[in-house]
């Protein structure tokens, strides 16, 4: 793995997210209780891939720990359709590492212009993005090189932990942990090598979860795509029953992410309606019997650490199916689109 630039960043993410808590566990709080005191109506979220998973992840966030409505952005909308809603009295979130796709960058212009509060994530402080936004939350990567996005979606999750505590007024000590439970996700390696060994042969799965677990179940499919080759195809386990189901056959795999929370049932009810159905199911959890260990955490942290396990398992299954993970076909680092 030595050689591997995305691999030095897949095991490099527990020292940006301490280097982030160094350098913004003091100063995101601080701008999440300034946006809290405006009291808007709702926050919108803009990004695009990975990004947009970690958006998903910051509804559920804002939503279960703030009480706010949370909508995610419709960039064409502000490009193609040029109507852009009224946003005056909402905060705007924008999340890009280069900080270079026009379409998101004109969602937090327009609503710059409209008198929005507007944060950007982003790695770059030189961007187009973060010239738009009236704040930035830089993610301290110093450049992420591998086409695959690791570190930056991580830590955009973390930045999005500090943010919505300032949110809520409250110090969230359990952030201080995530960086050690980010090296800890590094030990499911073996696991996550041998397991991808075995499911190789298959060209497409399934990978569910459902509240925190949905957006990890985003980012591990859009990984096993991007890297693998593999057709996975994620599912909120709700939306699963209502017809996707039909799919499940004998063999065929289904990832089922199951984060300690009160979804964590349901996802399980769900895996085991798959093996009556004779699927080939993988459980990732934090129980010493599932297939791929997730550290436990809080829910609302889980997430960060699971990400790592998903980026091993779909780094350890491209070598498995011949594929080279810092080649992903027809990939770029930076996607601009309008």
């Amino acid at each position: 793995m030595s050689e591997s630039e995305l691999a030095r960043e897949i095991f490099a993410q527990p020292e940006a997210l301490e280097r982030f808590r160094a350098q913004e566990g003091a100063r995101t709080p601080e701008l999440g209780a300034g946006l809290a005191a405006r009291r808007p109506a709702g926050v919108m979220i803009a990004a695009r891939g990975s990004s947009d998973h970690a958006a998903v992840y910051a509804k559920y966030l804002l939503g279960a720990r703030a009480a706010m409505p949370v909508a995610l952005a419709a960039p064409s909308l502000f490009t193609i359709y040029e109507r852009a809603p009224r946003l005056a009295s909402w905060v705007v979130l924008a999340i890009s590492q280069s900080g270079a796709s026009p379409d998101v960058v004109r969602v937090v212009a327009s609503a710059r212009e409209q008198g929005a509060a507007t944060v950007a994530f982003t790695d770059r402080l030189d961007s187009a993005l973060a010239a738009a936004a009236e704040h930035v939350v830089p993610l301290h990567l110093g450049g992420e090189r591998a086409v695959a996005a690791t570190g930056s979606f991580t830590t955009t999750l973390y930045a999005l932990g500090h943010l919505v505590a300032g949110f809520r007024g409250e110090e969230e000590l359990a952030l201080a942990r995530v960086p050690e439970l980010a090296s800890h996700a590094l030990a499911v390696q073996p696991a996550a090598r041998a397991l991808a060994s075995t499911l190789a042969e298959h060209a497409s799965c399934a990978v569910i979860g459902r509240g925190f677990g949905f957006p990890v179940a985003l980012e591990w499919a859009l990984k096993l795509k991007e890297l693998a080759g593999v057709f996975a195809e994620p599912f909120s386990a709700a939306d699963y029953r209502h017809g996707p189901i039909a799919l499940a056959s004998a063999g065929a795999p289904a990832i089922t992410i199951e984060l300690a929370g009160p979804a964590r049932g349901d996802v399980r009810r769900l895996g085991r309606e798959l093996l009556e159905r004779g699927a080939r199911l993988v459980r990732a959890s934090d129980e010493a019997s599932a297939d791929l260990r997730i550290p436990e955490a809080d829910e609302w942290l889980a997430p960060i650490p699971a990400a790592i396990v998903g980026q091993l398992f779909a780094f350890w299954l491209a070598r498995a199916r011949g594929r080279d993970p810092d080649f992903p076909a027809g990939l770029r680092k930076v996607t601009r689109t309008l």
